[in-house]
């Protein structure tokens, strides 16, 4: 029989069977799926034969009108659960059952509605298998049949036998016989592994145990076994107790009423369990920590003035937003889209809306939309807030599990090619205001949208003359002139606000009709070819006009002024208009002055020479471009100007402070009309300020040294945070003046740059300056984790200083092991592999094989070389270079402990557990002497010692050990930081190894979605984790999600790490043993086969791991012949294994019945 699924009964009217009489349409509140057992159809399982009722159709729909009830058919007939040899019975099925009822629910568009499971006999064994698989699915493309375990609500057992499965009860004698299985593992094993996997999961589901009180097939103590759940009997026989012929047969009554309490407490069941679910997929994030998140665009309680006017848009949003839509789907957010040109004040609106409604909402977030690059950085900010890792997959997840309604602003979504959609949550609790002026947008505005203009006139004078500092109401002609500035500025709030305070810092007495003099002479002399027009076309040349020569008063207004402070003010201006406009940080200004100040004073006391010839080399090398506050030595002077300058700015409202309360520097940002205007006022000098603009940034960005000391991790924290601050700030300067170093690849440019130095020093002076800039650019791209575009900077200065320099200076050779660690991020090994190989023997040659800098390069080239699987390799040069680091350096310096550690898991890589294990000790034991117990190098050491004693089977050790690395890690790194994750993965392997299977699971399930969100789905880390969750189905007895978990990883591995690294033929050993506990001997075989192949390939027959695999692959081959040629193979064995001094490598094959691999 195929497998189909049909609708018995539904209350909006569709049905297999209409009902006498007229039937009211009425939304279903659950579904009720029914699954037969064996012998039976989907219409006969539930059909008494002399009434012909299918009680499931005529009678339970008359008790409870809102249902909708299906059923579910199949291959029933018992070859097809015990006659496939060693074929999971059930898994197939399953799969079906759950993709079938997903699509069913998905075209009725109820994938949210309750379900309800009716089960009969073995039918009910397929239920579990089905809810099993869908709870297993986690992938991007099949993690939608989870929807179908968690909308579960109860389950019907009749007569399922829930303990240990007797096939004589099911099969005829004749049938029986056929049957016998000699295969290790048959659907016996398959059977009982279900019922066994599944009582983890029992406790999620209501549940009504019933048995047949007639016993023919399942005794009572199987069919309903002694838990927290329902149980009665039916006065039946097994093939009977599904029958019923009217509501008031015995068998109805009992089986209607506790179905009736479900049906009922469904709803809220699953929203509770929704809710759960949403606090189990959110553990590693608080809902209590998130409702502490306040953050609009505009922190408009730390502005001293009122917010004036737009009443009545302010009345429209609120109506939009927290009125009821009967056009949004159940799990839609509520969309509004706020658009108007430049200067309309939609960005206060929002922030106003967020403050005055700040107890509506859960939390209050905000993703500045300006750019790319800004969405990234403000999105993954949520991810950190709320307690996970700064990325947009863990951003993205908590907006999605958030439980109650919460406010979600995109501000100054302008550009038409942003793929908007994705910053969408997937939560009904989301209201999510968007600023544009790009009209697309109105498309996706499914509460509303509102389109902001000017001011009203009573508006717009009450913010001019508030800003003016002139008291409201004001009498004639000072209202009037007020009113003409209004209109001439065009009612909008921005350039009212700049005119209120230009006008407020004038000190003449008839300000307002002065302002408006000079305003028309500077709005006749304006050039519109200055003005500048962006992508998304929203603002007008003549609307520009109005605005700029706002500006350009204020700009006068510091011309004017003689003060040191006005004149630093308008370089800074000119400067900014070249970083991104918003979050501008001060210590940009304070940190470049201190910088500069610092390299200025630890310049050498040059020789004579060097003084008579400093004249002259000074004229061959070109200035270099900074603004005044730059150029002297005062530090703290010069600093104090910086700040001073910012402040004039302020006071004219030119730019604007964000008032961030939470400890971080102080940081302002300019309205994009402004910024433009900066930019664009420069004409012809943009490009001598581009430069200045990115040249401060690289006053503030210092080079690590070759050696540099540890630092606190606090200092390293606020050192990335500094640099994650100028992202947005280098990408906006880097668009506009560009570095172009080489490239060299030319016999004649190498010939011409070898000829600079002679020919055209300034030429050199000036690559050298690019170079640094270059060098600069990729250190801060790599340390906050912009691998792709760290590689192109670093490359830029490796290939210049390699055909400059040559390969063995010393600047080479450290912009390459640079380069060796940004490949390293980016998991290209081989390439990292080959620079650490080149400087390796370059400083062998320059400074001997001896130095403290060529053992160091070797350190980490044999880091390189273990993490790719080169374990041979790694040993020679761990071994080595810790050698001689001890003899050198002594045993208290950390670069010999750190050597010590690498040479440590190289050991374990060759299974020399026992010397691991000491030298971690020794190290762990000085490094806690010489850091403390809870330094992070320290905690390595911890991890590395944990794992070895794992193998050498010391599990309490491990464990404890192994614990407080995780836990210190999580405290200091938080929780979805990688190192924290990795921690959380060899914790799981140790809770597997000690048999707590749900512990080790719990732990892996949620660790697996923090890597995704946090790292990549192919991360190695991700993967490792999910080869270890494969190991706890299989020892669960859930082997066909082992087996379909692990092909996926090792599909990934093969796919990022290489076919012949050791992970990739661990695994693919790991997969035989699999195919092998499932009865597939012959793929079971091959696929050890090939295992081996590229095993001995990779590690040679000397490694330990070859012997193992091998032991395996002659079992699966042996398993493959008649027992009668196994007494036979084994007196006539001469493999390498069973010769005189082998036998303690031996590893004896025993046939795959226990539940490891």
């Amino acid at each position: 029989m195929p497998t189909n699924l049909i609708t018995l009964y539904s209350s909006e009217g569709q049905s297999s069977q209409a009902l006498a009489g007229p039937q009211e349409r009425i939304e279903p509140v659950v579904d009720i799926v029914a699954v037969h057992g064996l012998q039976e159809d989907l219409v006969s399982a539930w059909t008494d034969p002399k009434a012909n009722v299918l009680w499931l159709r005529d009678l339970l729909p008359q008790d409870a009108k809102n249902i909708r009830v299906l059923t579910f058919g199949y291959n029933g007939s018992p070859e097809s659960f015990f006659g496939n040899g060693g074929v999971d019975p059930l898994y197939p099925t399953a799969e079906t059952l759950i993709a079938t009822l997903h699509a069913n629910r998905s075209q009725a568009q109820c994938l949210r509605r309750p379900i309800i499971f009716v089960c009969h006999g073995l039918g009910g064994l397929l239920v579990k298998q089905a809810l099993l698989y869908s709870h297993d699915q986690m992938g991007k493309r099949t993690s939608f049949y989870r929807d179908i375990y968690t909308c579960t609500s109860a389950i019907l057992f009749f007569g399922t036998p829930h303990g240990e499965i007797d096939k004589t009860v099911w099969l005829p004698p004749k049938r029986l016989s056929k049957s016998s299985d000699t295969m290790q593992y048959g659907p016996i094993d398959a059977l009982s592994n279900t019922n066994r996997a599944f009582r983890s999961h029992q406790n999620v589901f209501n549940i009504l145990f019933l048995w047949e009180e007639i016993v023919t097939h399942v005794k009572e103590s199987s069919a309903a076994p002694p838990l927290d759940a329902q149980r009665s009997g039916i006065p039946a026989d097994h093939m009977n107790m599904t029958k019923f012929t009217s509501r008031s047969s015995p068998g109805y009554c009992t089986v209607v009423a506790p179905l009736l309490g479900f049906i009922q407490n469904a709803p809220s069941e699953v929203a509770h369990k929704e809710q759960d679910q949403g606090v189990d997929d959110t553990s590693f994030f608080s809902q209590k920590d998130v409702c502490s998140i306040f953050d609009p665009p505009l922190d408009v309680l730390q502005q001293t003035f009122a917010f004036v006017g737009r009443e009545q848009e302010r009345k429209q949003l609120e109506d939009a937003m927290f009125a009821s839509h009967a056009n949004l789907q159940p799990t839609e957010p509520k969309i509004f889209v706020i658009h108007g040109m430049g200067g309309c004040g939609k960005t206060e609106l929002c922030s106003r809306f967020a403050t005055s409604h700040r107890d509506r909402f859960q939390a209050v977030f905000t993703i500045k939309a300006s750019s790319q690059d800004q969405i990234q950085t403000t999105y993954a900010e949520i991810g950190s807030k709320g307690g996970l890792e700064a990325t947009e997959k863990a951003a993205h997840h908590i907006l999605s599990h958030l439980s109650r309604p919460f406010l979600l602003i995109i501000d100054n979504a302008d550009d038409p090619g942003l793929a908007i959609g994705k910053l969408f949550p997937r939560n009904k609790n989301a209201h999510i205001l968007i600023t544009t002026r790009n009209l697309e947008l109105l498309s996706v505005a499914k509460a509303g949208s509102l389109e902001l203009k000017g001011l009203k006139e009573d508006e717009a004078l009450r913010l001019l003359l508030s800003r003016a500092d002139i008291p409201y109401p004001v009498e004639d002609p000072a209202r009037t002139l007020a009113a003409k500035i209004c209109e001439t500025l065009g009612f909008l709030p921005l350039a009212l606000v700049v005119a209120g305070t230009y006008i407020k810092s004038r000190q003449f007495g008839s300000r307002l009709q002065d302002y408006l003099d000079s305003y028309d002479s500077c709005r006749r002399s304006y050039k519109p070819s200055h003005i500048k027009m962006d992508s998304a076309n929203m603002a007008k040349t003549t609307n520009m006009k109005t605005v700029y020569p706002t500006f350009d008063l204020s700009l006068a207004y510091l011309e004017a002024q003689n003060s040191i402070a006005c004149q630093d003010a308008l370089e800074i201006l000119s400067i900014v208009g070249f970083y991104h406009f918003e979050r501008i940080g001060v210590h940009i200004f304070t940190t470049a002055v201190k910088n500069r100040s610092i390299s200025l004073t630890r310049q050498r006391i040059p020789s004579m020479s060097a003084k008579l010839l400093a004249p002259f080399l000074a004229r061959l090398q070109p200035p270099v471009l900074l603004p005044t506050f730059l150029k002297t030595r005062s530090a703290v002077l010069e600093r104090c100007r910086a700040e001073d300058a910012l402040a004039e700015l302020a006071s004219l409202s030119l730019i604007r402070w964000d008032g961030r309360s939470d400890g971080a520097a102080p940081t302002f940002s300019l309205h994009p009309l402004v910024h433009a205007w900066a930019q664009d006022r420069l004409g012809e000098q943009q490009h001598v300020y581009a430069h200045i603009a990115f040249n401060i940034l690289a006053e503030a960005i210092v080079l690590p040294s070759d050696n540099p000391g540890k630092d606190d991790i606090d200092v390293k924290q606020d050192r990335e945070n500094f640099h994650r601050s100028l992202l947005p700030h280098l990408d906006a300067c880097l668009s506009t003046c560009r570095i172009k170093i080489g490239p060299y690849k030319t016999y004649l440019s190498r010939v011409c740059l070898s000829l600079t130095p002679f020919l055209s020093p300034t030429s050199l002076s000036i690559l050298m300056q690019q170079s640094l800039a270059a060098a600069k650019s990729g250190y801060v791209y790599a340390e906050c984790g912009k691998f792709q575009k760290s590689v192109h900077y670093l490359t830029m200065v490796k290939d210049l200083l390699h055909e400059l320099l040559g390969p063995r200076h010393k600047s080479t050779m450290s912009i390459m092991l640079g380069l060796a660690k940004v490949y390293w991020g980016l998991g290209r090994l081989e390439e990292a592999i080959d620079l650490q190989t080149l400087v390796v023997k370059s400083r062998k040659q320059v400074l001997g094989e001896n130095h403290i800098d060529t053992l160091l390069a070797m350190d980490e080239l044999g880091r390189s070389r273990w993490l790719n699987g080169q374990y041979k390799e790694a040993l020679e040069l761990s071994n080595i270079s810790m050698k001689q680091m001890r003899l050198m350096l002594g045993l208290k310096d950390d670069r010999t402990l750190a050597a010590m550690d690498n040479y440590g898991v190289a050991l374990a890589s060759w299974h020399r557990f026992s010397e691991s294990a000491a030298i971690h000790k020794e190290v762990l034991n000085m490094r806690k002497a010489n850091l403390g117990p809870k330094n992070l190098d320290t905690l390595i050491s911890k991890n590395n010692l944990a794992m070895s004693l794992l193998e050498l089977k010391r599990f309490d050790e491990a464990q404890t050990l192994m614990s407080e690395v995780f836990e210190e890690r999580k405290r200091q790194l938080g929780k979805e930081h990688p190192w924290t994750l990795w921690a959380l993965c060899w914790l799981a392997k140790i809770k597997v190894k000690i048999g707590k299977l749900d512990e080790a699971e719990e732990l892996l399930l949620g660790g697996i979605e923090a890597g995704v969100r946090s790292l990549d789905e192919n991360h190695l880390g991700v993967l490792m984790g999910s080869g270890e969750l494969a190991r706890v189905y299989s020892r669960q007895g859930r082997l066909h999600a082992a087996f379909d978990l692990l092909s996926d990883t090792v599909d990934r591995l093969e796919g990022s790490r290489g076919i012949e690294h050791p992970d990739c033929f661990y695994s693919l050993w790991k997969l035989a043993v699999l195919h092998h506990r499932l009865g597939r001997v012959r793929d079971a075989s091959d696929t050890c086969k090939v295992a081996l192949e590229r095993a001995r390939k990779r590690l040679t027959d000397a490694h330990p791991l070859v012997d193992m695999i091998a032991a395996d692959l002659k079992g699966f081959q042996k398993s493959l012949r008649p027992p009668s040629e196994w007494e036979k193979e084994d007196r006539s064995d001469v493999s390498p294994c069973t010769q005189p001094g082998m036998l303690d490598r031996k590893r004896s094959f025993r046939p795959r019945t226990q539940l490891t691999w």
